[in-house]
């Protein structure tokens, strides 16, 4: 009995030994964080993927490889050996491709039900520029109502921590209301896998605001913003900012109807200005 113990007791303790935890992160050649990769140990069912700051974990031996992959990304394998540590850089492998949560570039015809405007709202990101993005929305009736929208975002990495900030301008003259808002924000993603592209936005910015039963009148306002995943190819956008007078809410659902097409459904309202838009878009990765 006591050898057989004493052999228990040898083998669990070779065996802790001979494992130990490998961590890292995973980004793409700009540094960026790629979420939901796929950790794998070779020959094995043994995997974890990325959280969404890119960071993994995965209890290893010194002879095992460690393949990362992606998609969209060429694979990787590394033998684990003596390290504790790896981070891994992986290289973008699929040009002309499109993938539903990250299009590089979108474009999105628009049409405004309670203005009767038409418009369009477009989002391209440049890799080069470290994946600087700008996004744009203009409609109008080709009379007096119109809108213009215009944003521009950077991610950074904090800590660790990535984070996307923003500024944004927006500029609306419809009949009696108009309105001019100036914000800054701060996006952070979450979730895994297929649906990284879930996040909450914390704003805050100055409107300027009158109509014809209010005075115009310029406030600072405090916003926050949550876009979740519904159901596969669906998500909702719900957004609150309290503007010190007026509440502003805005509502967006957007349904991945075939590959890259894209349905979209708006709702805007502040005090008295008030909007239904639907649209259609169609993404790309790359041009």
């Amino acid at each position: 009995m006591k050898i057989s113990l004493v052999l228990f007791l040898s083998l669990y303790y070779i065996t802790c030994i001979a494992q130990r935890t490998i961590t890292g992160t995973v980004t793409d050649n700009s540094g960026i964080p790629v979420l939901g990769a796929t950790v794998l140990i070779k020959g094995t069912d043994n995997e974890v993927n990325t959280d969404f700051d890119s960071n993994y974990s995965i209890e290893v031996e010194e002879d095992d490889v460690l393949i990362f992959s992606s998609v969209g990304y060429e694979t990787q394998e590394i033998s684990a050996g003596k390290n504790n540590v790896i981070n891994v850089s992986l290289v973008s492998g699929i040009t002309g491709c499109y993938f539903w949560n990250d299009p590089t570039h979108s474009i999105k015809s628009m049409y405004g039900v309670n203005y009767k405007t038409l418009g369009i709202e477009f989002k391209t990101r440049w890799h080069q520029l470290n994946h600087l993005e700008l996004n744009g929305r203009i409609t109008t009736n080709l009379e007096s109502n119109k809108e213009i929208q215009v944003e521009t975002i950077k991610p950074v990495r904090i800590n660790g921590i990535y984070i996307k900030p923003g500024l944004s301008f927006h500029q609306a003259d419809f009949k009696s209301n108009r309105l001019h808002k100036y914000e800054f924000f701060i996006t952070k993603d979450f979730g895994l896998g297929a649906d990284p592209h879930q996040h909450i936005k914390i704003s805050t910015g100055l409107i300027n605001y009158s109509s014809s039963q209010r005075l115009y009148y310029e406030e600072v306002g405090y916003g926050i913003e949550i876009r979740k995943r519904v159901f596969r190819g669906f998500f909702f956008t719900t957004g609150y900012t309290y503007w010190e007078g007026i509440n502003e809410v805005e509502l967006k659902g957007d349904y991945n109807i075939r590959y890259n097409w894209i349905i979209n459904v708006r709702y805007h309202h502040i005090s008295n200005y008030e909007e239904v838009s639907l649209g259609i878009s169609y993404n790309l990765r790359n041009w």
